[in-house]
């Protein structure tokens, strides 16, 4: 399972979808997965501000599940909350593209 949520400025969730996908242990309930993302915002704030890059890996993490992210310049916030067997470079590709 994969979950991807774009956030935009004031914290306002722009599109979510919710992916098949690889799936290790317990896979939190649908209603859950916004709270989770949202829960990881405080986290990536804190990244964003204290670097430089925009690609932000590992942000937070529910249940063995990491939060990924990707801020633009633009401060959207791209987030992807997925099981831990995919990989990092996986990942950081998607980003990019």
């Amino acid at each position: 399972m994969v979950y991807i949520a774009i956030v935009g400025k004031g914290d306002v969730l722009i599109y979510e979808a919710k992916l098949p996908g690889p799936s290790s242990g317990k896979v939190p309930p649908e209603n859950q997965l916004q709270f989770i993302v949202h829960q990881a915002l405080d986290s990536l704030d804190h990244k964003t501000w204290s670097g430089t890059s925009m690609y932000l890996k590992q942000v937070d993490t529910f249940n063995k599940m990491p939060v990924s992210a990707f801020v633009t310049a633009g401060h959207i916030k791209f987030m992807l909350l997925h099981s831990s067997s995919l990989e990092e470079n996986a990942i950081k590709q998607f980003f990019y593209e």
